[in-house]
């Protein structure tokens, strides 16, 4: 795959590089950060790297290949004033094994069909598409203008079922 089209399928800062995927693991992209002073986000002074720990995060989806990976040192940082020790994210929203992305592109897939679908069709568990809805689809949906519609499906929901 050319680097271009590595670019285009997974979305990252500028301040990433983007590494080749290996002849056994295609769908496994190594990302390598750009070196650049990581703030305390307590007292914003300098901080020094406390240890750090190369993990894998789902960041795409290509269809005949599945899940899109990126793999990368996450920081654990210290402050030198604070003391505060913290894992630093890049921007990306990291959380267990997915990007903020790759959840976002989750909840865009549920409109129209139901999450059960798309759990099955993404194979993920039901409960983790479900959590990323209710977390993401006001948001998502605000974004390409769906907002109003969803909202009056929540309101019929609830005048129908939660409210006696």
């Amino acid at each position: 795959m050319s680097q271009q089209f590595i670019k285009l399928i997974l979305p990252l800062p500028a301040l990433f590089q983007i590494q080749m995927s290996s002849d056994e693991e295609p769908h496994v992209f190594p990302v390598i950060p750009d070196t650049h002073e990581i703030p305390c986000p307590l007292c914003e002074k300098k901080t020094i790297l406390h240890s750090k720990k190369r993990r894998r995060f789902r960041h795409g989806h290509a269809w005949g290949v599945g899940a899109l990976w990126i793999e990368l040192d996450v920081p654990r940082q210290r402050c030198l004033s604070c003391d505060l020790t913290f894992v630093y994210d890049y921007g990306l929203g990291l959380v267990r094994t997915s990007t903020e992305v790759f959840r976002k592109g989750i909840t865009e897939r549920c409109h129209g069909r139901t999450i059960s679908d798309v759990a099955h069709e993404y194979e993920l568990p039901y409960t983790t598409v479900e959590r990323w809805f209710y977390q993401y689809a006001s948001v998502v949906y605000f974004a390409i203008g769906l907002c109003s519609e969803l909202q009056k499906k929540v309101q019929n929901f609830a005048s129908k079922y939660l409210i006696s």
